[in-house]
């Protein structure tokens, strides 16, 4: 296997899940993703996004993605709805302005 055959392989692992809700596990899945190819079929998928403060990973829907190929900053815009926190701070929407050559960190999760 090559290197980039591996890095195209998602990640996958067992953890444990933030202790609010039903769930007491989860199989992630984790798959890194250049800005510039992200398409219109990464739309309703969650980007991974950590809190420090709280020690928390959390996910943010993908709304929407856009590229800008000209112009004076070129790269690739996304909408996302981040989750809403288990400290009560709500969902709430935001948007990044990348350049092309940043990763993101798509996941999934499946929880029991």
């Amino acid at each position: 296997m090559t290197d980039d055959e591996a890095q195209a392989e998602p990640e996958m692992w067992v953890a444990d899940v933030v202790e609010d809700g039903p769930e007491k596990g989860a199989v992630i899945s984790r798959e890194k993703v250049k800005a510039r190819d992200l398409t219109q079929d990464y739309v309703g998928k969650f980007i991974g996004c950590r809190d420090k403060e709280l020690d928390v990973n959390y996910g943010a829907k993908i709304r929407k993605i856009q590229h800008f190929e000209d112009g004076d900053v070129p790269g690739v815009s996304v909408w996302f709805t981040h989750s809403a926190l288990p400290d009560g701070r709500p969902a709430r929407d935001d948007r990044s302005h990348v350049p092309f050559d940043f990763e993101f960190e798509i996941v999934e999760m499946m929880t029991w």
